[in-house]
């Protein structure tokens, strides 16, 4: 699956950031598969159509700036994914097979720190089967 996410996105200076949408759909970071720009948030609201299903991340792979050497923090690049149940902050370079949200929506943040970048990445939301209804 090879889909272009900027329709779904908002236009900030010349490049589209952020949004609002419902799955399936992707976000990408700036440029994407080329370096992000410097010192951007995005942020995106990504929400199941049927109110009690779970939004699943499909595995995906991301090239942000590295953690700090010392406190092992995401204090530079990262991106963070919000939901009912819990939360994940991801930086550095790595694959992520997949994630369940266990949430009809996800707030994802994406903050470039730095003036060095990265590739960034690109993420396809798909919903859980029709058997996997949240409690909530």
């Amino acid at each position: 699956m090879d889909t272009v996410c900027t329709s779904h996105s908002t236009l900030i200076a010349s490049y589209w950031c952020g949004a609002e949408q419902f799955v399936p759909s992707c976000i990408e970071t700036p440029f994407f598969p080329a370096a992000y720009p410097a010192y951007v948030t995005c942020e995106w609201f990504i929400r199941s159509p049927k109110e009690r299903q779970a939004i699943l991340i499909e595995g995906f792979s991301y090239e942000m700036q590295e953690a700090d050497v010392l406190t092992g923090e995401c204090n530079r690049d990262s991106l963070t994914f919000y939901t009912a149940k819990s939360n994940l902050t991801l930086c550095g370079s790595n694959v992520l097979r997949s994630f369940d949200s266990e949430s009809s929506w996800i707030r994802a943040v994406f903050r470039a720190r730095h003036s060095v970048n990265q590739g960034g990445f690109r993420i396809h939301f798909a919903l859980k089967s029709d058997n996997a209804i949240l409690d909530n």
